[in-house]
């Protein structure tokens, strides 16, 4: 009897598949679908991860057209196609495994099953990497703990408590401001720093407005560090600034350091380039002598524009002094962000933002 209900319901589910549909594999199975892999479908079709066959579609030719599609510099080209490159499973999407250079979601295999260490993600054709974490009672951690096995990497999967920077659950430090010591406040369940600049903050903690705290941008349970512009530390849920990450950029310094730039100085140009204050390396001298290349009165010094000047005071406006020469001079921020005695980095919410120190 029992025998029978299960082929009664396996006719069903194939019953509903019309003439051109076949019964859906994996994540997809009880659906009908029009494609399980790329030989399902019509010469110059390939399968979705959703069971559909859709025109083959050339998104790339070379490793280039996906660098700067995607703003990606690990991104590579294969079969027209473009690919997320990577140096470890930190540098994948949840569920997706490093494997030689390339993150990794397996296709769902002939066999109509996810192989094992890899379980079926529901509505969809790819299996997600578990590394069998499941059978631990643990999860797969995300993030900085890409890879591993842990109790959390959001405290939504803490039952009762919160999910700790290691990956385990821990039990809340607080419910209010009264629960934590003098000089702490209660954030999130946490006893967190007060505080009212970023310096009195420890790394890679920042301090957030308008509340004044001290905190850790973290992995969320999306898997990814919940504010833009962030990336994991490698061991840990906690993320670090880092805009540039997967591109040839670097971050800039002083009013620059939240940018990414190619250079802040010119040893980190090509030969015959050099570094311009807004961090960009460039081949042309922006002026040449007696040229009308610089703006208005500006004067060109050493293949630079530098602003006319008579006593300090005029330059004011190009935060720096004026020079025996006549023009406005500034002194550059160091590789470290520092400026030299006498001199404070500009502001980093300036625009555009600049390299320059500002004189004190």
């Amino acid at each position: 009897m029992f025998l029978r209900v299960i082929i009664l319901a396996t006719v069903i589910v194939i019953s509903n598949c019309n003439s051109e549909k076949i019964p859906g594999q994996c994540g997809m199975k009880g659906m009908s679908v029009e494609c399980n892999r790329d030989g399902d479908c019509p010469r110059y079709e390939r399968c979705t991860s959703l069971g559909k066959c859709i025109e083959e579609y050339r998104e790339c030719e070379t490793n280039r057209d996906c660098e700067v599609r995607y703003s990606d510099s690990t991104m590579f080209c294969r079969d027209y196609k473009c690919y997320q490159g990577c140096n470890s499973t930190m540098d994948c999407g949840y569920g997706s495994k490093c494997v030689d250079g390339e993150c990794l979601k397996r296709w769902c295999p002939v066999s109509g099953s996810c192989p094992e260490q890899w379980e079926e993600i529901e509505g969809s054709l790819l299996c997600r990497y578990t590394m069998d974490c499941t059978e631990q009672g643990l999860i797969l951690g995300a993030c900085g703990l890409s890879g591993e096995c842990v109790e959390c990497f959001a405290d939504d999967h803490c039952e009762n408590g919160i999910c700790g920077l290691d990956g385990t659950c821990v039990q809340y430090q607080c419910i209010s401001d009264d629960n934590c010591d003098v000089g702490q406040s209660c954030y999130k369940n946490r006893c967190v720093t007060s505080c009212g600049i970023e310096e009195e903050c420890t790394w890679p903690e920042v301090c957030i407005a308008p509340e004044g705290y001290c905190v850790s941008i973290r992995c969320d349970s999306s898997a990814r560090c919940e504010e833009e512009g962030w990336w994991p530390v490698q061991g840990t849920l906690s993320c670090e600034y880092n805009p540039c990450y997967g591109t040839e950029m670097t971050l800039g310094v002083c009013a620059m350091s939240k940018r990414c730039v190619d250079c802040v100085v010119d040893e980190d140009c090509s030969e015959g380039e050099f570094c311009d204050i807004h961090g960009s390396c460039t081949s042309d001298p922006e002026c040449a002598p007696g040229s009308i290349l610089c703006d208005g009165d500006d004067l060109c010094v050493d293949g630079r524009c530098f602003s006319k000047c008579s006593s300090d005071t005029d330059c004011m406006s190009a935060a720096g002094v004026c020079q025996p020469g006549g023009y406005c001079h500034y002194e550059r921020c160091s590789t470290d962000g520092t400026c030299p005695a006498g001199w404070l980095p500009g502001d980093v919410d300036s625009v555009p933002g600049t390299l320059a120190c500002v004189k004190n």
